[in-house]
């Protein structure tokens, strides 16, 4: 067995293995119920260590193509599936909170992409003691569904059992993993430096819950530590004022939840326009914090644009109440959704994956955002 396929380049074995197996498999070559070889074994055979192997066929079961059974080994599905029919979206335990509108605006454009693409969509809810998860690994188990959309999952415990699953899925957030749509923070960054110019402001506050982590721990906190590195810099370098008094950000993970942001942006607020010196301009994220900050400049009697000129960041697709003039820094939930889908359609097809990334887009609204 395997004795026509040779590995060609040692830097791209894993994918060499991985697509020799899926072809032999698609072509019948390795028929239904047949067994692997050891992992040990097909290393020793084709010159290499048995962790290449393992990463290697970890993808193929994931698609379908092969099963782990305890005590067999690893053997290929009888029932291959060569078209992916279902997609859970998996949602956590507060994604219905009142305050929790984007988690459910989420979930209704992947709903709609599914449908669009002629998969069926379950939605799964988590509730306190792990129920949903649970649910979603006996149907992954059983093959009922064939993929997997956890948009707001960032705890690495959780992620890890994900990684078990024998189903693709893919996430929002940070970290050094490729099934995930990227918060693409240097676009962000970039974007909030270009709308703060158009205001023609040479100061600006931050006013943010994206986590600053003072100290990083692992790589998804190093990502989102460094946004405000770059943001700080990319302001510096356009010779835009910010200083610590106009800072407010968020600390760690979970600091801020839907019943606390407004009171969060209104301290937020009262304390920067406490400051000696105020700054020109104010940028607010995300766009939880907006009512906040407004009833803090209502409390205040501060206007926009005559005391502080305003840069925003909110999703497209959510409406939001901003009588006062602004510039938006805008993302698309129906282009998240787009993403999130076709991650696990790439990996249920055995394409490779890197991490897609938001898109920022920059909107005026002189008159102020009263549109619904």
């Amino acid at each position: 067995m395997f004795e026509d396929f040779k590995l060609q380049r040692v830097d791209s074995l894993r994918r060499q293995v991985g697509d020799y197996l899926r072809e032999e498999i698609r072509r019948g070559k390795l028929p239904g119920g047949s067994k692997l070889p050891s992992t040990q074994a097909l290393a020793e055979h084709w010159g290499t260590h048995a962790a290449n192997i393992h990463a290697a066929i970890r993808p193929l079961v994931k698609e379908g193509l092969l099963l782990r059974k305890p005590g067999v080994g690893t053997v290929v599905n009888t029932m291959v599936n060569t078209r992916l029919e279902t997609i859970a979206i998996y949602m956590l335990a507060d994604t219905w909170h009142p305050g929790n509108i984007f988690s459910r605006l989420v979930v209704g454009f992947i709903e709609q992409e599914l449908n669009r693409r002629n998969i069926e969509c379950l939605v799964i809810n988590e509730n306190r003691v792990g129920a949903g998860y649970e649910q979603v690994k006996r149907l992954a188990d059983t093959r009922r569904l064939q993929g997997m959309i956890a948009p707001g999952v960032r705890d690495r415990a959780q992620l890890r059992d994900f990684f078990r699953l024998p189903v693709p899925f893919s996430v929002i957030g940070a970290g050094h993993f490729n099934n995930r749509l990227s918060y693409n923070l240097p676009e962000f960054a970039a974007q909030i430096v270009t709308a703060v110019q158009r205001q023609q402001c040479r100061s600006v506050g931050i006013l943010c819950s994206i986590p600053a982590y003072p100290h990083p721990k692992n790589s998804s906190e190093r990502e989102e530590h460094s946004f405000y590195e770059l943001l700080f810099k990319l302001l510096a370098d356009a010779s835009i004022e910010t200083r610590p008094e106009w800072t407010v950000t968020v600390q760690y993970d979970n600091q801020c939840t839907p019943d606390t942001y407004g009171t969060f942006a209104y301290k937020g607020f009262r304390q920067i326009w406490a400051s000696a010196q105020r700054p020109e301009a104010l940028f607010v994220g995300t766009d939880d914090l907006i009512a906040g900050t407004l009833l803090a400049m209502l409390k205040s009697k501060v206007t926009a644009p005559d005391d502080i000129k305003l840069v925003l960041n909110r999703n497209s697709e959510l409406s939001i109440l901003c009588p006062l003039p602004c510039v938006m820094v805008e993302t698309s939930i129906a282009q998240m959704a787009t993403s999130l889908v076709e991650l696990v359609i790439d990996q249920f097809h055995g394409r490779p994956v890197t991490p897609a990334g938001m898109h920022y887009t920059l909107q005026e609204y002189p008159e102020g955002n009263i549109d619904f």
